[in-house]
């Protein structure tokens, strides 16, 4: 399966990480450049995105990082459409992908649906439950659906199918969302439907974060500059840990008996066609 790595070129250190990991587990990867955030002029988020929905007066407003970031993804799935490739897998530059990686591609390369995505890294502020009902069991985990969309963010790894993918372009030109609003894509009609593999195979490579969560300028996000840069002994560790508690404090998962709305939907519609 092809791989698409969307990495920022001025992101040395993580490029250089990915593409190691890459080569060492003989992963057929693209290398993607990043939109850069930092860069983009308010000219070009106008031509990408409807500022309306972006940044509204509702309260929501999407950092450049942000929408950089949205941008990368939504161009790679245009990539991917015009490779005509029935489906791919897409990694940002944070991803730590594990030894079976290609074993677990195969798998999902055979059971992921037309208009799928299925999620192989996933957090929430909240706890995700995932639901048994409808499960397919796999060498390398269980493919899930998830019991409430919403809930479910992140688009650090996942597999797209190539019908999900110009879905997504379609409900997303011009974007009106950030790349793991998977919830908006599926109320949308982008994709009929999203299920996670749990437990979730590709964890976290605990970098600074490239998307400007904290500005730069701030003092604190100097501080953290400065940390990352120099790699100051005790501050560095200290900050790396306080990353993986984080991350960690947005795993947490519940698996249910409770039949999930997108698989409730898929059986509706599968038994409509055999009443045709």
């Amino acid at each position: 399966m092809k791989t698409f790595i969307i990495s920022l070129e001025r992101s040395k250190r993580r490029r250089e990480f990915m593409v190691d990991q890459c080569n060492r587990l003989h992963v057929d990867y693209e290398l993607f450049d990043a939109v850069d955030g930092q860069l983009l002029t308010e000219g070009e988020i106008s031509h990408y995105c409807d500022i309306n929905a972006v940044r509204n007066h509702s309260g929501y407003y999407a950092s450049n990082g942000m929408l950089g970031c949205s941008i990368s993804h939504y161009l790679v799935l245009n990539k991917m459409v015009e490779q005509n490739l029935e489906y791919a897998f897409i990694i940002e530059d944070d991803a730590l992908l594990p030894k079976n990686i290609n074993d677990i591609l195969t798998e999902l390369s055979h059971v992921i649906g037309k208009n799928e995505v299925i999620s192989l890294f996933y957090t929430s502020h909240q706890i995700i439950k995932l639901s048994l009902k409808g499960a397919e069991t796999l060498k390398s985990g269980k493919l899930l659906y998830p019991i409430n969309i919403q809930d479910v963010a992140a688009a650090t790894a996942y597999v797209v199918h190539k019908e999900a993918a110009k879905g997504m372009i379609k409900v997303n030109t011009p974007l009106i969302t950030t790349s793991d609003a998977w919830h908006k894509f599926y109320n949308y009609g982008g994709i009929a439907s999203f299920r996670c593999l749990y437990p979730p195979p590709v964890k976290l490579e605990y970098f600074k974060s490239s998307i400007d969560y904290v500005a730069s300028g701030s003092m604190i996000g100097k501080i953290t500059a400065v940390i990352d840069k120099y790699k100051i002994p005790a501050l560095y560790q200290m900050l790396t840990f306080k990353r993986k508690q984080f991350i960690k404090g947005l795993s947490k998962f519940e698996l249910v008996n409770e039949a999930s709305p997108i698989y409730e939907r898929l059986i509706s519609r599968e038994d409509m066609r055999n009443i045709e």
